[in-house]
């Protein structure tokens, strides 16, 4: 009886080291498993914090480009505006809001056709068309009826490229050619 006891506590502990072992291959896989998972998760975390770091040097080149275009447009006495396909103010840069039919914020997402006379808005269209069809700059005179009264302009339209470089919006520089046109009549 001690003997087969012997054999069975014998038995038993030999397949208690057996799960001990195969407990501890299974520790030092799973083991191997964290250490490879925290590495990635470690190179991932780098990577993002790389991306985080370029984008706010994206970010802040766009805003010192927002301050340069700024410090432009007050310098000079023109009106620039931006145009899609279908004669909408995309954007509308102004030093003084008086040489603009209505204030800024009342003509962007809004048509050229809303605010002028049919005459004119098929011009703009027009050229605004075949600026963006042939890629080509082209210039516009024309006048408007302002709150300071009738002004003439003479604009250039030129494209504005996407990063695949075709025609994506337009770009209208008015310059105010009023006293040049009063002292021709």
């Amino acid at each position: 009886l001690v003997l087969a006891g012997g054999l069975i506590v014998s038995g038993l502990l030999h397949a208690i080291a057996r799960k001990q072992v195969r407990a501890r291959v299974a520790s030092e896989k799973a083991g191997a498993e964290l250490r490879r998972s925290g590495e990635i998760l470690r190179q991932t975390n780098e990577r993002l914090q790389i991306q985080m770091k370029d984008g706010e040097r994206v970010r802040e080149a766009l805003r010192d480009g927002e301050r340069r275009l700024h410090a432009l447009v007050n310098a000079i006495d023109e009106v620039v505006f931006e145009f899609d396909e279908h004669c909408t103010y995309l954007n509308v840069w102004a030093a003084n809001e008086a040489s603009l039919l209505k204030p800024k914020n009342e003509l962007i997402g809004h048509r050229v056709q809303e605010f002028v006379e049919p005459g004119l808005a098929a011009r703009f269209d027009a050229i605004l068309r075949r600026t963006l069809a042939t890629g080509k700059a082209e210039n516009l005179e024309y006048s408007l009826d302002l709150r300071a009264g009738r002004r003439w302009f003479l604009a250039r339209v030129s494209p504005i490229l996407s990063v695949n470089g075709a025609p994506q919006s337009v770009c209208l520089l008015a310059r105010d050619i009023t006293e040049r046109k009063q002292a021709e009549e």
